[in-house]
């Protein structure tokens, strides 16, 4: 029997959702739901809430995101979705249901069981129409769909090539729903009336982020969830971070070749430096504070369009801009595997920097603009958990970044300051 659970409260910051337009009637906001992605979202919360609770112990900071499923009534109108927890081997760790509607209560029910298994489910329903007509030629399977019939009932809905249509619930057993006039589970779900608290909900998962690896900090060493949500126990958190850093993406400039990481990441420096030194950004542009910075970093490509700049052209490259640029008292320096210290020290002075990897897990060979730190405290340094916060070019990423410090074996950061400043 699956397990049902009460979701517990969640923060999560500012929301990103916009209400309703004023365009929209009254009946077609009621008729509005969510996107299968907002119920990835909403799915990702459970997780989140059990682990920091410890309510579970199936579930940990290495589960992710699985498949997710369209769940339909009886009637056959999608109401649901069925979002599966895996980790990261792909073994299944149960799943979540979530609403498709924003006015009802996201989570409907959640387990760390395995769902039903559809592929069982379909053997179960042909062998049991095989047996039933005593065919010797084997039906077919035409459409399988999951069903909710309320409450913690759950089957899947199997259509045959000969029209008859069974239920298989979770254990297993098939019951025949050709004939309606003996099904009583086949009314339409209703649509939920107007409820400004459920929607509100919604709204706090918009915040959730995914990629680098959801919130596996232990494998690659990168997560876009705040590891204060899921680190284990500590006594304080120190942190800083610098507001209003840019975040721009790599482009492809031309056919299959990229701008580079390190002249993007780069050009996000110089536009912090340029809301005091506006001639840095003579043309009102970033993208061509790229292409300044290409040149003078001497960026070139590989064979696969992706720009390479080498570790030592990097501080010349930003110097040399700066100081073409109408700030001739510019430096910028490179420091070979910069302690946690270093990081603190150049962030704390209110200025983002460059951190440029050599085969990190997530990143590769690889720059960011690291714009702040968060270190979880546990009595002596060496049980802290240290992490940067950066923003990645990838147009993939789209949320900072939190960087485990240690989870790369060499890197160079890349600071720039202006004397007499």
């Amino acid at each position: 029997m699956t397990k049902l659970h009460r979701i517990l409260a969640l923060t999560l910051g500012v929301a990103l959702i916009m209400p309703i337009t004023p365009s929209m009637t009254h009946a077609e906001a009621l008729q509005k739901k969510i996107e299968a992605s907002l119920a990835r979202q909403a799915a990702a919360s459970v997780v989140i809430d059990a682990v920091t609770s410890g309510e579970t112990t199936t579930w940990n900071r290495n589960t992710r995101i699985g498949v997710v499923e369209d769940v339909y009534d009886p009637s056959g109108k999608q109401v649901a979705y069925q979002v599966h927890f895996e980790d990261p081997q792909g073994q299944d760790q149960g799943y979540a249901l979530v609403s498709a509607f924003y006015d009802e209560e996201p989570i409907l029910m959640w387990s760390a069981g395995q769902a039903i298994d559809e592929q069982q489910a379909k053997q179960v329903a042909m062998e049991e129409l095989q047996s039933e007509r005593r065919s010797l030629v084997a039906p077919e399977v035409e459409d399988t769909k999951i069903v909710w019939y309320g409450g913690a009932r759950l089957g899947i809905e199997v259509e045959s090539s000969t029209g008859e249509e069974f239920a298989v619930d979770n254990t297993m057993r098939a019951v025949s729903i050709t004939d309606e006039s003996t099904n009583t589970e086949t009314s339409s779900y209703p649509v939920p009336t107007y409820n400004a608290a459920n929607r509100e909900k919604w709204e706090q998962f918009e915040d959730i982020k995914f990629g680098a690896g959801d919130s596996n900090a232990d494998s690659d060493g990168v997560t876009e969830v705040d590891p204060a949500t899921w680190e284990p126990t500590y006594n304080r958190i120190e942190k800083y971070y610098i507001n209003g850093v840019t975040s721009m993406k790599q482009w492809n400039y031309t056919t299959n070749q990229a701008t580079g990481c390190t002249p993007t990441a780069g050009s996000n420096i110089v536009m912090w430096f340029a809301k005091q030194y506006p001639s840095l950004n003579p043309t009102k542009n970033q993208r061509d504070i790229v292409m300044g910075l290409r040149t003078t970093m001497k960026t070139t490509q590989n064979a696969g369009g992706e720009g390479i700049t080498g570790p030592t052209d990097i501080d010349n490259g930003m110097q040399t801009y700066f100081r073409n640029h109408g700030v001739p008292s510019a430096t910028s320096q490179n420091s070979t595997l910069a302690t946690y210290d270093e990081y603190k020290k150049r962030l704390q002075e209110h200025v983002p920097v460059l951190q440029s990897y050599w085969n990190q897990p997530y990143f590769g060979n690889h720059t960011v603009t690291v714009v702040g730190f968060k270190e979880l405290v546990r009595g002596t340094p060496t049980k802290s958990s240290k992490y940067l916060v950066v923003k990645n070019n990838w147009s993939s990423d789209t949320a900072d970044l939190y960087v485990k410090f240690g989870s790369w074996n060499t890197n160079v950061m890349t600071y720039t300051f202006v004397k007499g400043t």
